[in-house]
């Protein structure tokens, strides 16, 4: 099977072209050894739009996490290091109009370098560990 691309310009002009010799479009695909249907689309895009250049897509949306956002967070965060995900979610709705799920400003954090994995506050217990490390469960009589 064959892999699907967009013809270059000038295989897409010479098919202009030979429709305008009167060729027909069974012979214009025999000779550039395109589908019958590619080379109509070539001459249906010509007449619609009057040029026949092929058109890339633009794959997908653009990101929200333009360098303004992740200036903002590292901003948020840098002052108020606590911050929870809702929080930063909540402070990208109102004030750069930005609607994200908490899943995405995880990921848009850890981009950053930043977690919010909290560490232990507490100094160590004085007295020890509260449980031994190989007790059985269950009571013994």
């Amino acid at each position: 099977m064959r892999q699907m691309t967009a013809d270059s310009k000038s295989v897409r002009q010479w098919i202009i072209e030979a429709y305008g010799r009167g060729k027909t479009t069974a012979e214009i695909a025999a000779v550039f050894g395109r589908c019958p249907s590619g080379v109509r689309r070539v001459r249906q895009q010509a007449r619609q739009r009057g040029d026949a250049l092929p058109r890339f897509h633009l794959r997908g949306s653009r990101g929200k996490f333009t360098p303004e956002c992740r200036e903002a967070l590292a901003q948020w965060i840098a002052r108020k290091p606590d911050l929870t995900l809702a929080q930063l979610q909540k402070q990208l709705s109102e004030q750069l109009e930005i609607n994200v799920w908490l899943s995405t400003v995880d990921r848009w954090t850890k981009k950053l370098g930043l977690s919010f994995k909290k560490s232990l506050c507490m100094p160590l217990s004085r007295t020890g560990r509260t449980s031994k490390q190989n007790a059985s469960a269950g009571m013994k009589i």
